[in-house]
């Protein structure tokens, strides 16, 4: 698989093809055999530098169980050293308005749907100076009309970065790629 810069893959393919297993492997996170890599850099040799051009939605939401949305924002921001802007341009609290989660702010994560959580955690992933991302099933858990404004947000960022995402949504594997790479049975 070779995407090109400032474009938008989509690795589209049923539950259970292998798709969070191939991210897992582009990511460097489990072993395998060939060569993997992002930004120029070797997935196993620089790993390192490799995983600081991305930014990563996994397939499962990761997030700290009694912080709010805010306090994600401000400790994401600040670990990746983009207090006031994020690479796109967009300021936290721009992210936060563009994926509906004004309301649920000071809200403690684990008091929020599944769907808010999901939008918190790709607002993670945009965050910071990431020449790449990596977005495993994105808008899983959302609903129709907030999977419209990510999908604006994805393509608005496709103009920037370089960005991977694994869908089994035909209609968003049509709507946002540039490229589309089908995986069925690993």
């Amino acid at each position: 698989l070779d995407v090109d810069r400032n474009s938008i893959a989509v690795i589209l393919g049923p539950n259970g093809s292998g798709k969070t297993t191939l991210i897992n492997v582009i990511t460097g996170l489990i072993g395998f055999e060939g060569k993997v890599s992002i930004g120029g850099h070797d997935i196993t040799r620089e790993s390192q530098l490799a995983r600081n051009e991305c930014g990563i939605c996994p397939q499962i939401n990761v997030y700290f169980k009694y912080l709010t949305i805010r306090d994600h924002f401000m400790i994401f921001s600040q670990l990746k050293q983009t207090i006031r802007q994020t690479s796109d341009g967009y300021s936290s609290d721009e992210l936060i308005r563009r994926l509906d989660l004004e309301k649920d702010i000071d809200k403690e994560t684990y008091q929020l749907s599944g769907g808010t959580l999901r939008r918190l955690v790709l607002g993670l992933a945009l965050i910071g100076p990431n020449n790449v991302l990596i977005l495993d099933e994105p808008t899983a858990a959302l609903d129709p009309r907030v999977k419209r404004k990510v999908w604006d947000l994805i393509q608005g960022s496709g103009k920037r970065k370089t960005i991977i995402i694994t869908s089994h949504d035909f209609e968003e594997a049509n709507l946002l790629s540039d490229k589309i790479c089908v995986i069925s049975r690993g």
